[in-house]
């Protein structure tokens, strides 16, 4: 297990932290949601959340969500105000994830409007795309005397037809990044998912894959979750790093490498519990995990505090535990 708080004297050659879904809608920009853990994300060498909603007042609605399931909330339409820019300038995120099921809510108009905003102030994004090529893009970052970082973003829910409703990207279409397995793992879905990664650790030396899959609102990963997370990391990713569900879900140490299956969310307009994760690197492994409890209220993320953290710390153990006990596996350990 690797210890939840940084030893005294333990130097550290870089960081990498990592949050969960940015659902601005029904946030007002000017209360610029991020500033109470700005710090904390500007202080890592790397920081990255997934961009949930998209941030437009360009496009259509998509037509892929029906009248009916809007009118029974299987389904939602969502976007935010482009202002909220605002609250992502001086965030200290350097990297969003947009392969998620409300990016394309508002069709390539939407997203195209957001990738300019995230290009206007320095933010490196990708999961969505003009065309199949451009969503499933690698994003990298070099910093000299440390390795290189990358980051793919891909969707990744069971079923077709879910995946459907998403928009995916085809090869003159656009839309966003999916892993589109049926929910199940065979020996030539495993073929597909080794040579994308393959692929998409061309040019960087440590690879995050951000996946969007899961259960809305459900604390334990369901197993094409876990089988699917380790997966990654046999085909050789660095990091999995997941969400969707909103709340958080355990994480593990499979074969050396972390698996989050969900970092809950990081912005919201509903009051939440939450956290951000620390990665802290020597050279290309991990050498100690940090959970940073934090709590969203009236739309903004701050960080727990006293009485508040430690029970959010020793609830996120148990996740953790729990995670393994349902999921045992010889190569995993818990990552808290």
């Amino acid at each position: 297990m690797i210890p939840l708080l940084l030893a005294v004297g333990l130097s550290q050659d870089w960081t990498l932290t990592l949050g969960g879904d940015l659902m601005f809608n029904g946030v007002r920009p000017e209360s610029k949601a991020l500033n109470a853990v700005s710090a904390l994300l500007r202080s890592s060498s790397e920081s990255m959340a997934n961009l949930e909603v998209p941030i437009t007042d360009k496009g259509k609605k998509t037509e892929r969500k029906s009248a009916k399931e809007l009118k029974a909330r299987s389904q939602f339409i969502l976007r935010a105000d482009p202002k909220h820019k605002l609250s992502l300038v001086n965030s200290g995120l350097t990297f969003v994830t947009q392969a998620n099921n409300h990016c394309m809510d508002y069709g390539a108009a939407g997203i195209e409007q957001e990738s300019q905003i995230l290009d206007s102030i320095g933010i490196l994004h990708t999961g969505a795309g003009s065309n199949v090529r451009d969503a499933e893009k690698t994003v990298t970052k070099s910093i000299p005397g440390r390795p290189s970082i990358g980051l793919v973003s891909v969707m990744a829910f069971a079923t077709t037809a879910a995946l459907r409703k998403t928009s995916p990207a085809t090869s003159s279409e656009p839309g966003i990044a999916v892993l589109n397995f049926g929910g199940a793992l065979t020996k030539l879905s495993l073929l597909k998912l080794s040579h994308r990664i393959q692929q998409a650790h061309i040019g960087c030396d440590v690879l995050v894959v951000g996946i969007h899959w899961g259960v809305e609102r459900k604390a334990t990963p369901n197993g094409y979750q876990v089988a699917l997370g380790r997966a990654l990391i046999d085909a050789g990713a660095d990091v999995v790093w997941g969400h969707h569900p909103h709340v958080l879900e355990g994480a593990e140490l499979y074969r050396g490498k972390p698996i989050f299956y969900s970092t809950g969310n990081l912005v919201s307009a509903l009051p939440a519990n939450t956290g951000l994760f620390t990665l802290f690197y020597k050279d290309r492994a991990v050498s100690k995990a940090e959970f940073h409890p934090a709590k969203i209220r009236n739309g903004k993320a701050s960080l727990a505090t006293g009485r508040d953290a430690t029970v959010a710390i020793r609830s996120y153990h148990e996740l953790c535990r729990a995670l393994l006990k349902k999921y045992p596996c010889k190569d995993s350990t818990a990552l808290f």
